[in-house]
């Protein structure tokens, strides 16, 4: 690689092995890592400005060292810190189900059946308008009926008085 292009260090985690490499971009340090996504834009990798860590680097133009993770050894062609084994993680306390989805189809529930009884409740005052108007129209019926069954007998009383015959 020619002197005058001025190299960055960058840093990002691979496995259990922390990995630096010397390189004129983000591009060029993503392709000598040999990754296909961008490790810069999801916040993995990083530019490095640790002097012993930016020194190791530019020792190796373009070719990636690496260390153990968590390690403070140098970074190295084949590093010779190996990855400590992990404490093994306490159990965790279960966190309760989530219950947002049961709760929302519950409340759908009980507005369907509040609904329902709106309704109900106003066929029930249309059912009793219409039964009241139904005993209105019966009075009024029978009313009427009477009255025309006594005008009949008053009006064949008066044939009948005048001398027809029925």
């Amino acid at each position: 690689m020619p002197k005058s292009i001025k190299l960055k260090v960058f840093q990002a985690p691979f496995g259990f092995y922390d990995s630096i490499v010397a390189a004129p971009s983000q591009a060029a340090a993503l392709k000598a890592w040999g990754s296909h996504q961008n490790l810069f834009a999801e916040k993995i990798a990083f530019a490095v400005t640790n002097e012993r860590d930016v020194a190791a680097a530019i020792a190796h133009p373009e070719i990636p060292l690496r260390r153990a993770i968590g390690s403070d050894e140098p970074f190295e062609l084949e590093p010779g810190s190996r990855p400590k084994a992990l404490k093994p993680l306490k159990p965790q306390k279960r966190l309760p189900p989530d219950r947002m989805e049961l709760d929302k189809c519950e409340s759908a529930l009980r507005d369907i059946d509040k609904r329902h009884g709106q309704e109900e409740a106003a066929f029930d005052l249309r059912l009793q308008a219409l039964n009241d108007e139904r005993a209105t129209a019966q009075r009024s019926y029978t009313d009427a009926k009477t009255a025309a069954k006594s005008a009949i007998e008053k009006a064949r009383r008066a044939y009948v008085k005048s001398g027809g015959k029925l």
